[in-house]
């Protein structure tokens, strides 16, 4: 096979799994391991293993150098881990909402406590709906920042258009803690506001004090209710797969915690008897290089 053709499809598969920026190479008087393992802190203070990377090229910096692009690298192929191919817009979309994806799922793992969704819209009457500067820099950023400030509110904003394609809104994981909430009721009859679902029936709320429209809250609570958030959250982000409005796929604030790195040189090192591997793949960046994931969730 021609070399050419060999680097741009390595390249391009690299690209396409959210890789590439891996193998970019990096200064050489800089401390590289193959294996970094991903820990999300829980509220006892104890660690848990999550995720595992390994590669058998040395690529993980305890700096987080190796997903940062740098002007001071050769960008140039010196080997078959890097071509100018791996920038094709659409691989780059797909890399870039993966990693979008990625780090919010680690926001909500490091934070349990992230346990309302709630839907902000906005009256048409009070707001420009279709314009970023006015529902989020004058009315919704205002709001979020006053309760981050005053009462510890944590948050993840995912933005979506409307069916219009041109009125925003909002949909939010927050912690309830920070809240002021009121149970919803019709307008009409003053009875409650409830969610029937698979046999179950939840209160829903409204916020207070949101001054820019209408809103509404629900509790997540109970066995899995980390993963119901996430699934909330990749819902409205995979609609908007290449669409970042605002430039955003999400936005995030409060005092969130994050994921916690180890790095080594063997994945054998970070296992034990009582973990339990949900799910493994390995890809082959080239013949004697090869790139794994372990996951744990």
């Amino acid at each position: 096979m021609d070399v050419d053709v060999s680097l741009s499809k390595t390249a391009n598969h690299l690209s396409a799994l959210g890789l590439s920026d891996l193998f970019r190479p990096i200064p050489e008087n800089l401390a590289r391991h193959k294996v970094r393992a991903k820990y999300v802190p829980l509220p006892d203070g104890s660690l848990r293993l999550v995720s595992i990377q390994a590669s058998t090229l040395p690529v993980f910096l305890p700096s987080g150098l190796e997903s940062r692009k740098s002007d001071k690298w050769d960008s140039k192929p010196k080997s078959v881990l890097l071509d100018s191919a791996s920038s094709v817009s659409g691989d780059n979309v797909k890399r870039a909402s993966r990693r979008a994806k990625i780090r919010a799922m680690d926001f909500i793992l490091c934070n349990p406590d992230l346990d309302a969704f709630a839907t902000l819209t906005f009256n048409p009457d009070s707001a420009d709906r279709a314009s970023w500067d006015d529902v989020y820099s004058h009315k919704l950023k205002n709001w979020l920042d006053n309760r981050v400030r005053r009462h510890g509110l944590k948050y993840i904003v995912v933005p979506e258009y409307h069916k219009d394609g041109n009125a925003i809104h909002f949909h939010a994981v927050m912690n309830a803690a920070a809240l002021d909430l009121t149970e919803a009721r019709y307008a009409d009859s003053g009875r409650l506001v409830k969610k029937r679902r698979a046999g179950e029936s939840k209160q829903l709320y409204n916020l207070s004090d949101w001054p820019a429209g209408w809103s509404t809250v629900e509790r997540v609570t109970g066995v899995g209710s980390t993963d119901k958030v996430a699934k909330y959250i990749f819902k409205y982000m995979g609609k908007q797969l290449g669409q970042r409005i605002g430039g955003r796929y999400f936005l995030h604030g409060g005092q969130l915690a994050s994921p916690v790195y180890r790095y080594g040189e063997e994945i054998d090192q970070f296992l034990s008897p009582d973990l339990a591997e949900t799910n493994r793949f390995s890809v082959d960046v080239t013949d004697n290089i090869t790139y794994t994931e372990v996951s744990f969730l």
